[in-house]
């Protein structure tokens, strides 16, 4: 029942005298002082009514709703007004006395109804409180909810993203910044941007995309409540990416392998889970395997193998073991990722032809290790011969890599290349120059006379360490820090292939050979 009031206390400036902490003995006095204190909690309550009557409605959830809309919310819908005087010790004030006689809906006109803010807005825009915003829903509301966007971790699905990062963000915990807070490349050709208009048809890449950003939300801005929250939303992931793994109808699901891919990601935000990465790369694999060449057809299936290649080829590197990318249909299934562009991007042919080189260097390096560890067939020189036809094989193939390089650049030098061009020239050509040089050491280990090439070793180095000299993005650390250590381990070592061995006996020529080897492999390797 609306509380009755009095007709003098409507209007007019009220003085309340303190005379100690005793009550006033004057009534008037007492119900002015109840007035005021009373005048907060029947405005929370009128408000907190309303959030209820728009609760029945399906309107947006709380937890979703800024204060500034929650007033809104209050206010919308408003069917009669009237005037309510309240007093204070400074003055009157009339504010409205809010009644909701009607449920409030949501017009069929709602969205020509709506506001929001541009994207790039820089000006604050403070909207009329008769004009409801549309509830934000799917990502949108988790991207609002996390603070991140997917587009911040376009940088972490690169080539040359892979187990090596993890020990270099574990050891400076600060280099994530550059590869998540700045901008990230145009035209990387990530899968990351089409993930958002797949959330929601998914619940496991609904799940994994909650817990990738809600990762990356704890990683740049670590507090408890944000790690608890990544915490919970991690273990709900796993849980729902089990059960779709397990379920034959969605095992070749390239949402599914999306997820798998996405939570590779989540890993490399916590350098301390390195086998839990390694553990989904290899479910990446299998998945991948399952699927087979010929299932990669749309864009987002080319795009999620486009992704995966860097950190394949990095376990098989780490791992020393054959990398099923070498395998002629999944190579030609790579080199069909190649745009016809004017502008050098991840996808450019010239970028595809050089990283694909690197497909059968695993399997390359991992066979001249098993042959210097076995003594059979070897007195023959059989297997050495093979494997140093494979070596002069790639040599001669990066050799007409670099030709084609000088090409690019010499047809575009009355230009001035943009600073994304720059960048994606030196790390190809880097990535080109250390693997060159593996292979070179390869091939010097598995040979007599060894002299010619150990000159080519020690003039390679010497231009890797060269380029370290030009200027370089905050994230070059990604590909520089291999590079160098390849070099000088290539520098230290290249004086143990000058010795000619073809006139020693098989079995000490054998027994030297080994030790080439062990010099600058273990030494590479950490072992």
């Amino acid at each position: 029942m609306p509380r009755k009031k009095k007709a003098n206390s409507a209007d007019g400036l009220h003085f309340v005298v303190s005379n100690g902490p005793k009550p006033p003995s004057d009534p008037a006095v007492r119900t002015i002082i109840r007035r005021q204190a009373m005048r907060d909690v029947g405005v929370e309550r009128r408000v907190r009514n309303a959030e209820k009557k728009l609760a029945k409605t399906g309107s947006m959830p709380k937890s979703c709703m800024p204060e500034q809309l929650e007033q809104q919310l209050a206010v919308r819908g408003v069917c009669s007004v009237s005037a309510g005087s309240i007093e204070s010790s400074e003055g009157t004030q009339t504010i409205p006395d809010v009644v909701f006689e009607d449920e409030w809906k949501i017009s069929e006109d709602y969205d020509s109804e709506h506001w929001f803010l541009a994207r790039h807005d820089t000006e604050v825009f403070c909207p009329s409180p008769f004009i409801l915003p549309v509830p934000m829903t799917g990502y949108e509301a988790t991207r609002s909810r996390f603070g991140v966007d997917l587009s911040m971790l376009d940088r972490l699905t690169s080539f040359s993203v892979g187990k090596t990062t993890m020990g270099q963000l574990a050891e400076d915990p600060f280099r994530i910044y550059s590869l998540v807070v700045d901008s990230a490349p145009e035209r990387t050709g990530s899968y990351l941007a089409l993930v958002p208009k797949r959330y929601g048809e998914s619940r496991v890449l609904s799940a994994v995309t909650d817990c990738l950003l809600a990762k990356a939300n704890s990683t740049l801005m670590p507090c408890v409540e944000n790690e608890v929250t990544s915490s919970k939303l991690y273990a709900r992931a796993l849980n729902v990416l089990q059960r779709s793994i397990a379920d034959d109808g969605k095992s070749i699901d390239a949402d599914l392998v999306c997820a798998v891919q996405m939570m590779t990601l989540n890993e490399l935000l916590d350098p301390s889970r390195i086998d839990a990465y390694a553990n989904h790369v290899a479910g990446s694999t299998r998945l991948m395997e399952h699927r087979s060449p010929r299932a990669f057809k749309d864009e987002f299936e080319k795009a999620l193998f486009h992704s995966h290649v860097g950190p394949v080829v990095s376990e098989a590197l780490h791992n020393n073991t054959h990398c099923y990318l070498a395998e002629p249909e999944w190579t030609a299934l790579y080199e069909s990722l190649a745009t016809a562009t004017d502008k050098l991007t991840e996808r450019h042919e010239l970028v595809i032809s050089a990283r694909k080189l690197i497909f059968p260097l695993p399997g390359l390096w991992h066979d001249v290790s098993k042959a210097l560890k076995s003594h059979q067939n070897l007195q023959e020189s059989v297997l050495l011969h093979r494997l140093e036809q494979r070596c002069r094989a790639l040599d001669s193939q990066y050799a007409i890599w670099r030709e084609a390089y000088k090409e690019y650049c010499m047809s575009r030098s009355l230009a001035i290349p943009t600073e994304q061009e720059v960048n994606i020239r030196r790390e190809t050509y880097g990535q080109a120059l250390e693997s060159l040089l593996i292979v070179k050491m390869l091939l010097a280990t598995v040979i007599s006379d060894a002299s010619v090439v150990a000159e080519e070793i020690r003039v390679l180095a010497k231009q890797i360490m060269d380029l370290q000299r030009q200027p370089v993005p905050k994230h070059s650390w990604l590909f520089t820090g291999q590079e160098v250590g390849v070099a000088q381990v290539a520098i230290a070592t290249c004086d143990n292939f000058l010795e000619d061995l073809s006139h020693l006996p098989p079995e000490e020529r054998l027994s030297k050979m080994q030790r080439r080897y062990m010099c600058w492999s273990g030494m590479l390797r950490g072992s």
